[in-house]
């Protein structure tokens, strides 16, 4: 089901959740240092301070959120699962007791495995690829309508550049929608 060429419900939906922690993740890790520039005052100056005000805007759509912490939280508690569970299987390597070497990688397997499939995880690697611009695309729209209702400069310039970052996100999934069909062909 997983590894399906064709895609399924539990693929999909894994793909999603996968694009979504992503995402966050990708937006803390870069944005968080460039925090407390998203908050410092400058004077509006109209064309000279516009690039000040894309750049502030940007970094406001950009934000991390109280669902986008609730997410980082999750990945947390799941790598901190799997970190538990390989140093477990470290320890247990490491004191003689495994079975027949039963925590052995086999690399050449998963090799062999992995070219007979080459085609299903093509098309798997470019659909998550379609779900990361999809979940960019709705994040940028939510925080386009939540601006809505907000009237001030920078929250029409914010306004206006999820709208069309969305609408470009939009045109990229499409393509990308495209070539998965094409590549079922």
């Amino acid at each position: 089901v997983l590894l399906s060429e064709d895609s399924n419900y539990v693929q999909d939906l894994l793909l999603r959740e996968s694009a979504r922690a992503l995402d966050v993740t990708i937006r803390d890790a870069f944005l968080s240092p460039l925090e407390p520039l998203r908050n410092l005052p400058f004077p509006r100056l109209g064309p000279i301070t516009l690039p000040l005000e894309l750049a502030k805007a940007s970094l406001e759509l950009q934000a991390i959120d109280k669902s986008d912490h609730k997410k980082l939280e999750n990945v947390r508690i799941l790598t901190d699962a799997l970190n538990k569970g390989r140093s477990k299987m470290s320890t247990d390597n490491s004191s003689g007791n495994t079975r027949s070497g039963s925590f052995d990688f086999p690399v050449g397997r998963i090799i062999g495995e992995a070219s007979k499939r080459r085609l299903a995880l093509t098309r798997i690697g470019v659909r998550f690829g379609g779900s990361l611009l999809s979940v960019q695309s709705e994040r940028l729209r939510e925080r386009a309508e939540k601006r809505g209702g907000e009237s001030s400069t920078n929250n029409d310039v914010a306004e206006r550049l999820a709208v069309r970052g969305a609408d470009t996100l939009d045109m990229l999934t499409d393509a990308i929608s495209s070539l998965v069909s094409n590549l079922a062909k």
